[in-house]
């Protein structure tokens, strides 16, 4: 974790002059949006290609309604080695990244993304891509952009989960959130007033001082907060908020016309309240636990068995010693049919009062009672999980029953 707020701490506190051409050896793959600079092997490269495509399908959906930059291609550099990344900067850009595992960088009209795999291997690199990625297409969607949504909205992509190729947003990492209530236990949050002009060489000070942690936390929370708190409260503001950027209004202007405040502060009680409701989330573990359960339901509609309770699937897997092994994320996890933690969500204790799994029919409804002796999978998600839901969906095709993940 330590390293991956290092990657942070240097991102974009102001342009740094790119010159060219790019070094010699770095094979170029042309994708749908960028064009990929690299040194890694072409299997590698293919990958990080087609994960910054679907990175910038998922800005640009965010951000649908906006007027969009054109999809002239975009460069991005990735080294095998720090030595390799550090020598690009020094002879090319003139710039020092030391600490860092990423920046987006500018000269003029051109920018460009530039990082680094090491021993992070490629979990590193996609993590630092989403949230580079982001600053890449704000500086073209939103010239003016704030810095505390600059950081916030990267850090909300970089916190994201791709799974078949969809990017889903919104986890509370434990982290993070554990940071910010530590913070607000000390009162040690920055004040609104204070937070929302933050400046480069503020943030920078931050950064050299090891203590940049808190501030990019609070930037994606308030991020978070005005995307979900309350069901979705602020979102419309918000949005209109960034449009209003879009369309070339300074921020402080878009912000009070939107939010109808004179001074920032007017935003905290409500931000406080939110964080005082926040609880963690673990999306891949969730998605992970549902993969399970699906694969275990599909094993035992091939024995013509359809469990329509919790309960009675968990009994027969048991009963015939289920295990399945998930290979979601770049990761090999192997599950057992007698771990009752599979049963229910991350921290929680599998009652109803809190976030929960349930069978559900295909209008996405927890079943209740009798199902009318329905041959057939039923759907498995998740209720109260905020602040989205999840559900595998089933199919009926040739081969039997297929299942696919879903969520709000």
């Amino acid at each position: 974790m330590i390293r991956w707020l290092l990657v942070l701490v240097v991102l974009c506190f102001g342009p740094v002059t790119v010159a060219d051409p790019s070094p010699a050896g770095m094979k170029t793959l042309q994708t749908q949006s960028y064009v990929l600079h690299t040194d890694l092997e072409q299997p590698e490269a293919e990958a990080i290609g087609s994960h910054l495509d679907t990175m910038n399908e998922a800005y640009r959906e965010l951000f649908s309604g906006f007027r969009m930059p054109p999809r002239a291609p975009m460069d991005v550099y990735v080294f095998q080695t720090e030595e390799a990344y550090l020598r690009f900067l020094r002879d090319s850009f003139g710039g020092d990244g030391t600490g860092s595992g990423g920046m987006f960088v500018t000269r003029g009209s051109r920018k460009a993304l530039v990082c680094w795999k090491g021993d992070g291997g490629m979990d590193w690199v996609r993590e630092v891509l989403q949230h580079e990625g982001f600053h890449q297409f704000a500086a073209e969607l939103f010239p003016s952009i704030p810095l505390w949504a600059n950081e916030g909205f990267a850090e909300l992509f970089g916190h994201a989960v791709v799974v078949d190729g969809k990017v889903v947003l919104g986890e509370i990492p434990p982290g993070p959130l554990a940071r910010l209530q530590q913070a607000r236990a000390a009162d040690a949050l920055v004040p609104f007033n204070d937070f929302f002009e933050i400046d480069s060489s503020v943030w920078g000070s931050h950064v050299r001082s090891g203590s940049a942690g808190l501030q990019y936390a609070q930037a994606w929370s308030l991020v978070h907060f005005f995307l979900y708190a309350q069901e979705g409260r602020w979102q419309q503001q918000f949005m209109s908020f960034l449009d209003q950027m879009n369309h070339g209004m300074e921020w402080q202007s878009a912000f009070r016309s939107t939010f109808k405040v004179k001074s920032w502060s007017e935003i905290q009680p409500a931000f406080l309240a939110y964080l005082e409701t926040m609880q963690a989330s673990d999306y891949r573990r969730v998605i992970q636990q549902l993969e399970f359960l699906a694969s275990g339901m599909q094993f035992l509609s091939r024995q013509e068995v359809y469990p329509s309770t919790l309960q009675l699937l968990r009994q027969n897997l048991l009963t015939r010693r289920f295990e399945f092994t998930s290979h979601l994320f770049g990761a090999v996890l192997h599950m057992k049919a007698d771990d009752d933690s599979l049963y229910r969500l991350p921290g929680t204790d599998g009652s109803t009062s809190m976030p929960h799994l349930v069978l559900a029919d295909d209008r996405g409804r927890p079943l209740h009672g009798s199902t009318g002796g329905a041959r057939r999978p039923w759907n498995i998600g998740t209720v109260g999980l905020e602040p989205r839901n999840f559900m595998v969906w089933w199919d009926r095709g040739r081969d039997g029953w297929t299942f696919r993940l879903g969520y709000e």
